[in-house]
């Protein structure tokens, strides 16, 4: 209810009285804490009311679920805040973004750049955490760990990182950008991905239907 429909009704109401009564209606504004016995009395009674156990009145569906929401939005936010999962993350997005650009591009970039950002992409690096055998150095430069910031600055990706990252590529820039930039950014590791398959160390495997299903996204093995 706004302002102004409470104003109407309070006038409506008022009106009502005067006809009915035929009383003079005073409007006066009573400071809170003026020590007026009977403001001082209502000020008590309402403190009082307040602390005990207020009457269940039944909530609209729309209303409940409402509630449900912002609670379970804020339990969320308190866990991701206080948690230790997801600290890749949390530095660059410490709090939910609804407007977060990565709803507005498709499932397979979705996935890619969700891969990059927590740094779970099929790169030596992470690779080699699950398994302690396999080599974590890059195939192209062979004497980096292969991460996600390697991507940036391997000198043997030079050219697709200036056709498609900006000039001074970051994880901010490159991740959590325009749709426009974060598409390019996943067109970029693809391409990284094939031109890194033809390295002396590696083999490329593409499993059928990729671009449907996470499962099937291209996945990098050492031969």
């Amino acid at each position: 209810m706004t302002k102004d429909t409470e104003i109407l009704k309070v006038r409506e109401k008022y009106n009502q009285l005067i006809s009915a009564h035929g009383t003079r209606l005073v409007f006066q504004w009573i400071p809170g804490h003026s020590y007026i016995a009977g403001n001082v009395k209502a000020d008590i009674l309402a403190k009082t009311g307040a602390q005990q156990q207020q009457p269940r009145k039944p909530e609209t569906y729309t209303t409940a679920r409402q509630i449900i929401n912002h609670n379970y939005r804020e339990n969320w936010m308190n866990m991701w805040a206080m948690g230790q999962t997801g600290r890749v993350v949390y530095k660059y997005m410490n709090s939910l973004k609804p407007n977060d650009y990565i709803r507005t591009i498709s499932r397979k970039e979705q996935v890619t750049i969700f891969r990059l950002r927590t740094q779970h992409a099929p790169l030596n690096y992470h690779l080699n955490r699950i398994n302690p055998q396999h080599p974590p150095m890059c195939p192209l430069c062979n004497d980096q760990f292969e991460t996600t910031d390697l991507l940036l600055h391997c000198p043997n990706l030079d050219d697709l990182r200036q056709d498609l990252l900006p000039p001074t590529p970051d994880i901010t820039n490159i991740l959590y950008s325009t749709t426009e930039q974060i598409k390019n950014t996943s067109k970029f590791y693809h391409m990284t991905m094939g031109r890194r398959a033809n390295a002396r160390t590696g083999c490329w495997i593409k499993e059928d239907g990729e671009e449907e299903e996470e499962s099937a996204m291209l996945t990098f093995y050492l031969c």
